[in-house]
């Protein structure tokens, strides 16, 4: 089933956006096979981080220079951020390219399978509590039942539309409720799950 996925990613033209005064960032999401389905990794991130404190993320950061393109920043991350083995991780695709309002990141959102089945792995998540306080799955099925909602957010007399998700009690919005949202249509377009 993955397979359509990376079929419908690697044919699509994705929106990238130009470097400019943006610091380039790329994130991993995480697609783990649970209980209930097909699921997408979060990250709670710590009220000890730089930026985004306490919001739910993708694991993921900025490029390095020695970093070979988004995907090997996205594994880095995730490796740094939870202990996932970039080993275990079937990259399918790329996403569009969103950005971050405040701090002006350009993110990169890389799509990834996760080989083994989440019972599996969870007992060799380990977060770096510096940067994550939790580790949690939603299930691709909980975003299909929910309706994405909008905030507008006014930075400056700058209105911006932000769509954010209140699925299992968590709101996810921002750049990440735009990768979701991207994601949600990628998947819907190749026939997935």
């Amino acid at each position: 089933m993955p397979d359509r996925l990376r079929h419908h990613l690697s044919s699509r033209r994705r929106e990238t956006l130009p470097g400019g005064r943006t610091t380039p960032a790329a994130v991993l999401v995480p697609v783990v096979d649970s209980t209930k389905g097909p699921a997408l990794l979060f990250t709670l991130r710590s009220r000890r981080v730089e930026t985004h404190k306490g919001q739910i993320s993708f694991p993921g950061g900025v490029c390095e220079p020695d970093d070979a393109g988004p995907e090997a920043t996205a594994l880095r991350e995730s490796r740094e951020e939870i202990g996932l083995d970039p080993a275990g991780v079937d990259v399918l695709g790329i996403l569009d390219d969103t950005f971050t309002l405040r701090d002006a990141f350009r993110v990169t959102p890389v799509v990834g399978q996760v080989i083994r089945p989440w019972g599996e792995i969870s007992a060799g998540i380990v977060g770096n509590h510096e940067e994550v306080e939790e580790v949690f799955l939603v299930p691709v099925s909980a975003f299909r039942a929910t309706t994405p909602r909008i905030e507008r957010y006014d930075e400056g007399g700058r209105v911006t539309e932000v769509p954010y998700y209140d699925v299992r009690g968590r709101r996810i919005w921002g750049a990440t409720g735009r990768i979701v949202r991207c994601f949600l249509a990628c998947a819907a377009e190749a026939g997935w799950p």
